[in-house]
């Protein structure tokens, strides 16, 4: 089963799991028509479960990569408080958006690899899994010490990732 992804004006972006659903076109709008037992995943910046004002303005303050729910979970560290995932899951299966997950990144120039300072999202991409784990969601990278998104060069972009807690790291 393949993903269909879609976006939107407003910034919205939209994974559906490819279980029968289809694009349509209702008075000059793309609508998408859910499959039988298809729950489509929004994510929306602005107004988003767990949404903060940057993820609004990704191109001014960072990048943006495409990952998996495991791979958001592999390089961020392990829960330490009482999981909200299943009231996140609650909420996106009654059609409510998300807001990218996150982490904030500092580059490590002698090894020229972004390290994971800390993030936000582990459970709304634990919810995302549970839903469909091969959801691509659009997580953003907020570079610290000042660096913006004009600041990154094609190396910086395509370098590996290493783990928050460092113990692995990741080519995107």
């Amino acid at each position: 089963m393949g993903t269909i992804t879609h976006s939107s004006k407003g910034g919205q972006e939209f994974q559906g799991n490819n279980a029968g659903g289809r694009w349509v076109t209702i008075r000059g709008r793309r609508v998408y028509i859910k499959g039988p037992g298809e729950v489509p995943v929004r994510f929306d910046p602005k107004d988003g479960i767990g949404a903060v004002p940057n993820n609004q303005s990704i191109d001014y303050f960072g990048f943006q990569k495409k990952l998996t729910p495991d791979q958001f979970l592999q390089l961020a560290k392990p829960q330490m408080m009482e999981p909200t995932a299943p009231g996140i899951e609650k909420a996106i299966r009654k059609g409510k958006a998300v807001g990218p997950p996150f982490f904030s990144v500092e580059w490590r120039e002698k090894v020229g690899a972004w390290r994971i300072t800390s993030h936000e999202g582990r459970n709304r991409s634990i919810a995302i899994r549970n839903i469909n784990p091969k959801t691509l969601m659009p997580v953003h990278f907020f570079p610290s010490g000042g660096l913006r998104a004009r600041d990154l060069t094609p190396e910086m972009l395509q370098a590996s990732i290493i783990s928050e807690d460092g113990s692995s790291s990741m080519l995107l």
